[in-house]
């Protein structure tokens, strides 16, 4: 059962998840983590126009009010089939169980085949649970 590590089944929360071309923690602070091309659209040109189209980006994530650690995936769905384009391998994180650290994660999405253009919802599922969604939008131009 996915709540049995948390006390009265608590989850954290998401204060930041952020869809990406990079992110990487700061290398002159360690509680700075700078994020690098953020996407909301995804411009296939139409001379290159094919279907699937395959799409690496990653996801920040920053955390709190976290209870220990958790299982966590990135999963990737096309708005008006309800297809699942990519369903992350579950990872355990090494959540502290410190309720007011923020808690900072890069999850990265090296191909994620999007089957045409549309809305994509990005979401972030921990122990089981969504708790939080970004949308991305695919446009041929």
């Amino acid at each position: 059962m996915p709540d049995e590590r948390k006390p009265s089944g608590l989850l954290p929360f998401v204060c930041h998840m952020i869809v990406c071309e990079h992110a990487e923690s700061s290398r002159t602070n360690p509680h700075r983590v700078n994020v690098f091309g953020i996407v909301r659209n995804v411009v296939v040109q139409k001379a290159n126009a094919s279907f699937p189209h395959n799409f690496g980006f990653e996801v920040y994530v920053a955390l709190t009010e976290c209870r220990g650690p958790g299982t966590a995936r990135i999963i990737v769905s096309h708005e008006e089939s309800g297809q699942v384009c990519y369903g992350g391998v579950p990872h355990i994180i090494p959540l502290d169980a410190d309720l007011l650290r923020v808690q900072h994660m890069v999850f990265r999405v090296p191909q994620c085949e999007l089957p045409g253009p549309g809305l994509y919802w990005i979401e972030l599922e921990i122990d089981g649970v969504v708790l939080k969604q970004e949308p991305i939008i695919v446009v041929v131009r």
